[in-house]
């Protein structure tokens, strides 16, 4: 899903789960590649993808798909077991030749 917009930059995060029955057959990967398609189409000017330091699945679609590591924030919110975790902050900024295409 593309959510969490801030207008006034304008920027998006993009989220994503998947069962782990359809995992490791690319269509997270899929998905992310047209949402951040769709985030520029739409005016946005960075999207930014957060996920759990440990969830090296997470880390790699955001990688495969062209983002960033711009850092890693400690402690920055509870899992969903109630522990601390860090986040992985990864983001993408649009081409400015493939915007005017």
């Amino acid at each position: 899903m593309l959510f969490r917009f801030d207008w006034t930059v304008p920027r998006g995060e993009i989220g994503y789960w998947c069962s782990t029955d359809w995992v490791g057959h690319g269509y997270i990967t899929e998905a992310v590649l047209a949402l951040t398609k769709f985030a520029w189409s739409v005016g946005l000017v960075r999207v930014e993808i957060r996920c759990d330091a440990k969830n090296l699945r997470s880390r790699a679609v955001a990688e495969r798909a062209g983002f960033t590591l711009e850092g890693i924030l400690k402690n920055e919110c509870h899992n969903p077991q109630g522990a601390l975790r860090d986040s992985c902050v990864f983001a993408q900024i649009p081409d400015v030749a493939s915007i005017k295409s």
